[in-house]
């Protein structure tokens, strides 16, 4: 390994190549994102395949009711009892953080406040690997469930 001093010129040319790889990042996300806008699903599976080298369609993407309410029946009844007990607790806490609307007159015919609106939709990941953390799955979407979004996706690569 080699050590450079941090001189003017070293953090300028640091610099100059972090601010190029980061255009075209961004310009690679854009694609990405005007493409699934435009195909919506279509797009989505032929990025993943493109970029994960992995093939996804409506049949292996999307988990039904019906296969929730099935693997439900598989877990140990005492593992969903302390999902459950986290996810009232997780709840209590997320209830209270959420901010509160206000107004105040400032002085008289002068108001100003605070209105709080959720975002519509979020996404959630949920990493896979040898084991999924359930609580990261409840620690991003009861939260959101909270703070009243109407639209919460959760994507796991597995």
């Amino acid at each position: 390994m080699r050590i450079l001093p941090l001189t003017d010129a070293t953090e300028k040319k640091l610099l100059a190549s972090r601010r190029a790889s980061n255009r075209e990042a961004g310009r690679v996300a854009a694609r990405i994102i005007e493409d699934v806008r435009r195909r919506g699903d279509a797009a989505l599976f032929a990025w993943t395949k493109r970029l994960d080298r992995v093939t996804v369609g409506p049949r292996n993407v999307w988990v039904s009711r019906a296969e929730l309410s099935e693997a439900r029946w598989s877990v140990p009844r005492n593992f969903l009892a302390a999902i459950d007990h986290a996810a009232r607790n997780i709840r209590a806490v997320a209830r209270q953080q959420r901010p509160r609307e206000w107004t105040i007159q400032v002085e008289p015919g002068v108001r100003a406040g605070q209105r709080v609106r959720p975002i519509e939709s979020i996404g959630c990941y949920l990493p896979g690997g040898r084991f999924s953390l359930v609580s990261t799955l409840l620690m991003t979407v009861i939260p959101a469930q909270e703070a009243g979004v109407q639209r919460i996706v959760v994507a796991s690569p597995q």
